[in-house]
């Protein structure tokens, strides 16, 4: 917590969420819970307070809001078993992170592809991978992410060895493009947590990988409300930044992409063998937190 407080506090100064927006996105969001206004008509409400923010991380994240009052359903699935990773990218969280980690004017795109992020590392396929776009084609990636569907099928294990892999495939992903920081964002049903993976300029060898937010996410209409909390809308407007400036801020030239696609990557240990290190039996209900 006190380094998740310490990061996102240590950005640049950028004006939060003031109590009449915050009054006036809950009043929007309370009356489509209400049918008291439709959907199209709050979305297109939700889009003009955005726009009066003149960009910015803070209007990003209006916009993402305003995405979900058409992704989400009215009411909320029970059975999380009837919903996979495919349906928790498309329906819930794309809406969101299309707004907060990417942005067209700066060539920077998130895809879904669950492949291997380049032909060198076919051992890592992250479910998401938040890229660079150099005319027609895909740039160096900035950020993985990876899905579970938070039901009956997902364990705490499985949900931990995916924060393992997260975090082998930024540490490599800054060392083969010479990256300042990775980001990741970890899905486990409806709990978000993201990090961000820095190597420690003192020590050569030495990488943390740090939880800088986490949120329980909106599951429906009904509950979007809760989602939108004076604090949460203030803390992802702070990761956004996070992202802007510590993961993004990279000059990597279409020269330094093709000189680390050349590199054979001699010396990266196969995920295989770090899995082959950990024990294959586990206990469904103790360990690791329910998150992670």
């Amino acid at each position: 917590m006190l380094q998740e407080l310490k990061i996102l506090d240590t950005q640049e100064n950028e004006e939060l969420f003031n109590d009449d927006e915050f009054i006036k996105v809950t009043r929007i969001i309370n009356e489509v819970a209400e049918k008291t206004k439709t959907i199209k008509t709050a979305k297109l409400e939700l889009l003009t307070l955005a726009a009066s923010m003149e960009g910015g991380n803070k209007a990003s994240v209006v916009e993402g809001v305003a995405n979900l009052l058409t992704k989400l359903p009215r009411v909320e699935i029970l059975n999380m078993d009837k919903l996979g990773e495919v349906e928790l990218q498309t329906t819930y969280y794309d809406a969101l992170l299309s707004e907060l980690i990417v942005d067209q004017d700066k060539n920077v795109a998130l895809r879904w592809p669950n492949k291997s992020t380049d032909e060198e590392q076919t051992d890592i396929r992250p479910d998401a991978i938040v890229s660079t776009t150099m005319q027609h084609d895909f740039g160096h990636p900035v950020g993985f992410g990876e899905v579970k569907p938070g039901n009956s099928s997902t364990t705490k294990h499985s949900v931990s060895l995916d924060v393992l892999r997260l975090g082998i495939a930024s540490k490599r992903a800054i060392d083969k493009w010479k990256l300042n920081s990775y980001f990741g964002f970890m899905i486990n049903g409806f709990d978000l947590t993201f990090f961000i993976t820095k190597k420690k300029k003192k020590h050569e060898n030495c990488y943390t990988m740090l939880e800088i937010a986490q949120f329980t996410y909106a599951s429906s209409l009904s509950n979007l409300h809760s989602f939108v909390s004076m604090m949460n809308l203030n803390k992802l407007t702070k990761v956004g930044r996070c992202f802007w400036n510590e993961c993004h801020a990279t000059h990597v030239t279409r020269d330094d992409e093709a000189g680390a696609m050349a590199n054979d990557d001699a010396g990266v240990v196969p995920v295989s063998e770090l899995y082959a290190l950990i024990s294959r039996t586990c206990n469904r209900t103790l360990g690791a937190s329910s998150r992670y």
